[in-house]
């Protein structure tokens, strides 16, 4: 199981149980496994330790489905904004009218997808942009010195360069710890578009 917390675990295993269990069932079954998460962390495990030593979260939903004698529904990814069955007369027409109203949803979702890597992708180059740039002052500054006996400009562009790659020092770290955290939680940019395009049905639908 993937590094989590309880939160995280109890969420997680609260949706996956809530096809299958009334809201009272669920709610007693995730106040069991919190309360056996709370005694190993009383044991001296860290949270996200306790919630490991639990196993992996779909044999568990697995289990607990056994005892309630529940079959697992079986599920697929489908491409949103497409019809899955083969459609009437009247359906067909219906789907043949609106079909520019979903290509302008699909545009919109897709030049929003593209947007928002755009933006992640220009802040992770501005960041390490900015990293470089305070190097290259630094790696600078000794001419100053050197060539035309300025001490006053060799400290100003010194000193700015330091604080430049502090700066992005500082970004880089933030960029890493976003990064783990976001893989610690099975975000990037795959989940994302599934998340945007697909949808998750029950194969018996």
């Amino acid at each position: 199981m993937k590094n989590m917390n309880k939160t995280q675990f109890c969420a997680l295993l609260g949706n996956k149980l809530k096809p299958y269990l009334s809201p009272k069932e669920i709610y007693k079954t995730l106040n069991f496994f919190e309360e056996m998460i709370d005694d190993r962390i009383d044991e001296g495990l860290s949270e996200e330790e306790a919630v490991s030593q639990l196993g992996d979260i779909n044999i568990i939903v697995g289990q607990i489905l056994d005892e309630h004698n529940i079959g697992k529904k079986q599920t697929k990814l489908v491409w949103r904004f497409i019809p899955r069955k083969i459609p009437t007369e009247l359906g067909f027409i219906i789907t043949v009218l609106l079909f520019p109203a979903w290509i302008t949803i699909f545009s919109l979702v897709a030049s929003l997808f593209i947007v928002i890597l755009s933006i992640i992708f220009s802040i992770v180059l501005s960041i390490i942009a900015i990293f470089i740039g305070g190097i290259l002052l630094i790696l600078k500054s000794p001419f100053y010195l050197i060539y035309e006996r300025n001490i006053s400009y060799f400290l100003d562009t010194l000193g700015f360069g330091f604080v430049i790659s502090g700066a992005g020092l500082i970004g880089i770290y933030w960029l890493i710890k976003i990064y783990k955290k976001s893989r610690q939680n099975g975000i990037n940019i795959r989940t994302i578009f599934v998340k945007i395009f697909k949808k998750e049905v029950y194969i018996n639908e």
